[in-house]
């Protein structure tokens, strides 16, 4: 699964990956890039839900700590 953000991120989510069976890769278009690696489809594809849903959300913040937070919650 691929979905882009019309405010500028995009995340992907990718099976077959050499560190791990599912991977999470999100990111702001110039700000920030985050992976994120799961054992399972189902862990991975509700990890995504979330994750998306959390990265909508740094989309709106202005603050320095955003992105840190961001990676925190979603390690």
């Amino acid at each position: 699964m691929d979905e882009e953000h019309s405010d500028g991120a995009r995340i992907t989510l990718e099976q077959s990956g050499h560190l791990a069976p599912w991977s999470i890769t999100c990111g702001v278009y110039g700000s920030m890039v985050h992976t994120r690696f799961f054992a399972t489809r189902v862990e991975a594809a509700a990890a995504f839900v979330a994750t998306k849903s959390g990265l909508e959300e740094v989309l709106h913040r202005d603050d320095d700590r955003r992105f840190r937070d961001f990676v925190e919650q979603y390690p």
